[in-house]
């Protein structure tokens, strides 16, 4: 009779850890589909606002980043379950020999990643974490305005003077009418903001000074650029003053906008009509602000470029002295950072740049074909063409997981050294700035520098 009792009283004990476990469980599943939920609201938020409010993408980054912390933060400060008398009436006196333990939020979290995550610290949030467990966001969004670059036609000689003595030029040539966003999101996969580098079977590779001075030929010292943050008001008395825009024409598309920015077809109209009049230096503003929001900082919105820019160009006879190689550097950095984490949909940055970056290095990743009629003279990303629709994630994917020491050109630019030589900065080891964010940066030839002071120049000391 006792026996019987007490298969009694373990039966009753048994259901009821299982109902309270059960409970539990529901919880951390109401927990998860919670932050799915935000998750998912702050990417539509963000598509909604389309950059139009001057730093609100940025700010819009950092939510989504916080909410992603929340989570991981929730998941390791959630308090394991204590067993007591009181959760089981009637119970055993001491539960804590008992087979059931709680979990452990330990490295066994991410199998296949990282041991340590002191260095990785945005790991919890990176992409690869939900492609472990099956949650695949597929090819990302990717803006590219090639066309838009390479069908705005400088014709002008004053104009191209001007663009020509600002540095910028290269960008010209050096623009791609079409990515491959395969090739491009299977790479940004690879990335990690902590380290500013891809992480590959063969070890890290990040894109340097040396491949942008190289593959754009643009100057990679002098001063970083720097520009201010403002509202649609004084975005209004930029156009005015250093466009030659009306006030009401100003208004008028600040309003159409929402904010401090304005339609990449709108300064291609403000441009012919500036050059009609004669007014060749806002004609040349109007192109240079084109032309940089079109490539090396082109950003989510896709259609508008920022109007904070155009302090980079108030003074035309001395706009050549920033190192906008290092600042698209910087930009490059950032924007590969944000298309790292999962909850990212969208990739902006001069995807001339990292998909040219990735022809030199990986010969047998990626579809293009030689320029026919290419000379060494020319940037060297114009070495190449893109073919259109020529892979899709998934094959990169297992192209990078199988990837070798021997499959990658590691000294690419050795017959192009005659026309763009190797320059010292590039074993610079520091920080490179681009409006208020730095970036680390590391010499890819394993030599350091002395650091240097942030938002002044890309200098060595």
């Amino acid at each position: 009779m006792l026996s019987k009792i007490d298969r009694t009283k373990k039966k009753k004990h048994k259901e009821n850890m299982l109902h309270v476990l059960a409970g539990a469980s529901a919880r951390l599943t109401q927990l998860e589909t919670r932050t799915h939920h935000l998750e998912n609201s702050v990417e539509n938020l963000k598509v909604s606002v389309g950059n139009n409010h001057g730093s609100t993408d940025g700010k819009l980054r950092q939510l989504a980043n916080i909410l992603g912390e929340a989570e991981d933060v929730s998941s390791r400060d959630l308090k394991p379950m204590q067993l007591t008398d009181e959760a089981f009436p009637g119970g055993p006196e001491d539960v804590s020999s008992q087979d059931l333990k709680p979990m452990q939020l330990t490295d066994e979290a991410f199998p296949g990643g990282p041991q340590d995550l002191s260095l990785l610290r945005s790991f919890r949030n990176h992409v690869a974490t939900r492609l472990w467990i099956g949650e695949d966001r597929h090819e990302l969004k990717v803006v590219n305005h090639g066309r838009k670059v390479t069908d705005f036609r400088l014709e002008n000689e004053h104009v191209k003077a001007i663009v020509e003595m600002s540095g910028l030029a290269p960008l010209l040539e050096a623009c791609y009418r079409i990515v491959d966003k395969g090739l491009l999101s299977a790479f940004a996969e690879r990335w990690h903001k902590d380290t500013s580098s891809f992480h590959l079977p063969v070890g890290e590779m990040t894109i340097t000074l040396d491949d942008v001075s190289s593959l754009l030929h643009l100057p990679i010292s002098g001063d970083l650029c720097s520009f201010p943050s403002f509202g649609a008001d004084e975005a209004c008395l930029y156009l005015v003053e250093l466009l030659g825009a009306t006030k009401e024409e100003a208004v008028r598309e600040t309003k159409f906008t929402r904010g401090a920015h304005v339609r990449f077809r709108w300064l291609q109209d403000l441009y012919e009509a500036n050059i009609e009049d004669g007014h060749f230096d806002y004609a040349a503003r109007a192109f240079l602000l084109h032309l940089v929001g079109c490539t090396i900082f082109a950003d989510k919105s896709a259609t508008y470029a920022d109007v904070a820019l155009l302090e980079l160009f108030r003074d035309l006879k001395t706009c050549g002295k920033y190192a906008w190689g290092a600042s698209a550097l910087a930009y490059m950095y950032d924007q590969l950072n944000d298309a790292s984490m999962h909850h990212t949909k969208q990739m902006a940055g001069y995807m001339t740049l990292l998909q040219a970056w990735i022809f030199e290095h990986f010969p047998a990743i990626g579809s293009r074909q030689l320029t026919i009629g290419y000379k060494e003279r020319a940037p060297r990303a114009c070495r190449w063409t893109p073919i259109r629709g020529a892979g899709d994630v998934f094959t990169i994917r297992t192209a990078l997981d199988m990837l070798q020491t021997k499959d990658i050109l590691w000294m690419p630019y050795t017959v192009h050294r005659e026309h763009r030589p190797f320059h010292d900065i590039s074993l610079f080891s520091g920080y490179i700035r681009c409006g208020s964010s730095a970036f680390p940066l590391r010499a890819h030839t394993g030599h350091s520098c002395s650091m240097v002071t942030l938002g002044t120049s890309c200098r060595r000391h």
